[in-house]
C-alpha cells in the first residue's frame, strides 16, 4: 500500500496444493485468495480513513 491509498499486489507464493487469485474492486480495495479444494485463505486489504488495513480469513478445512 502507499501513501496515496493505492494497494497493489506485488508477489503471491502458493504452497503446494493451492492456488492463488486476486480481485480489486478499486485502487483502495483488494482481495488475495489461496485456494485448495474446499479449502481457502482469504487476505483483504483496503485503505480505510487514511490508513491502511488487513483481514486475514479462513473458510473450509
Amino acid at each position: 500500500m502507499t501513501s496515496d491509498g493505492v494497494v497493489s499486489l506485488v508477489t503471491a507464493t502458493p504452497a503446494d496444493g493451492f492456488a492463488v487469485q486476486r480481485t480489486q474492486s478499486a485502487p483502495t480495495d483488494m482481495a488475495v485468495y489461496f485456494n485448495e479444494t474446499n479449502h481457502s485463505f482469504i487476505i483483504h486489504a483496503i485503505w480505510w480513513n487514511d490508513a491502511p488495513f488487513v483481514e486475514v480469513s479462513e473458510i473450509g478445512s
